[in-house]
């Protein structure tokens, strides 16, 4: 009986690692996820960030091959794919959650949209006489050329006595004979 228990106490010894001390082969579990970003800021719509989390188990090393699902809680604002890619949809603020087990991690997205471009729908206005009137449209995009809706515009020309309604109603009101 006593070379049996002597074995059993040296087997285990053996399977002893000898520089954390702990047994070899003992199941390791999840006790934590960290993203590579807590926050995301998207300029313009359509745009992409890569996340990844980092899940970690109750010795602090990393579980290579610890799945993790994605889930945003605003999909008309930002969406996720299974590998974690963000994509911008529209202004807003969005959470993206990332799950292993009972354990999450999240990132803040917020989407603004910031001007990159102005187009006007007529660059060269043609007036019969005056008090003749033409209504000058502003289409402002962002960097992917995606439409910003509702932008403040703010009208302008080098004659003092224009005037400019918000979507700028422009007005004849002297003729200039240069030919």
């Amino acid at each position: 009986m006593r070379y049996i228990r002597l074995t059993a106490v040296l087997l285990l010894a053996a399977c002893e690692s000898p520089t954390t001390g702990k047994l070899h082969g003992a199941p390791s579990f999840a006790t934590s996820i960290t993203l590579s970003a807590t926050s995301l800021s998207f300029a313009s719509l359509g745009q992409t960030q890569q996340l990844t989390a980092t899940v970690k188990d109750q010795n602090g090393a990393t579980m290579s091959g610890a799945g993790v699902t994605w889930a945003t809680s605003a999909s008309a604002v930002a969406t996720v794919s299974a590998t974690g890619l963000v994509t911008s949809i529209a202004d807003g603020t969005a959470t993206i959650t990332a799950t292993n087990g009972s354990l999450t991690g999240t990132a803040a997205v917020t989407v603004g949209q910031v001007a990159a471009s102005i187009a006007l729908a007529d660059t060269v206005l043609t007036f019969a006489s005056l008090a003749d009137t033409t209504q000058l449209t502003a289409t402002v995009t962002d960097a992917n050329g995606e439409t910003i809706p509702s932008p403040t515009v703010t009208w302008a020309t080098s004659e003092t006595s224009a005037v400019f309604s918000a979507v700028c109603m422009v007005r004849a009101w002297k003729i200039d004979a240069r030919g």
